[in-house]
């Protein structure tokens, strides 16, 4: 009986974590914090799609500062970073992009 009460538990802590993550989309004035809070011109990163963060890193790109939600997003930045430009250039609105 305990070990069928721990199993329910543990189900039912898992479909609340895998419930929340990413079930909403950061609102514009959330996005506008996150940007300010980060001295950038994206609100959202471009990598991982989770607001941006003042620890999480950024590179200057064209003289523009792109900040990222966690450090090692840089990385992939760098490797290619007109992907990552053309899908904040593409929906600004939804990265909080405002160059």
């Amino acid at each position: 009986m305990r070990i069928a009460a721990f199993a329910v538990s543990v189900l039912l802590l898992a479909s609340l974590l895998v419930g929340a993550c990413g079930s909403k989309a950061p609102k514009a004035d959330e996005l506008a914090a996150a940007r300010t809070e980060a001295n950038s011109v994206n609100g959202l990163c471009p990598i991982m799609e989770n607001p941006v963060s003042p620890t999480g890193g950024f590179v200057m790109y064209k003289g523009q500062r792109i900040a990222f939600c966690c450090p090692g997003c840089e990385t992939d930045f760098n490797a290619d970073p007109e992907k990552y430009m053309a899908k904040m250039r593409a929906d600004p609105a939804k990265y909080g992009y405002k160059p």
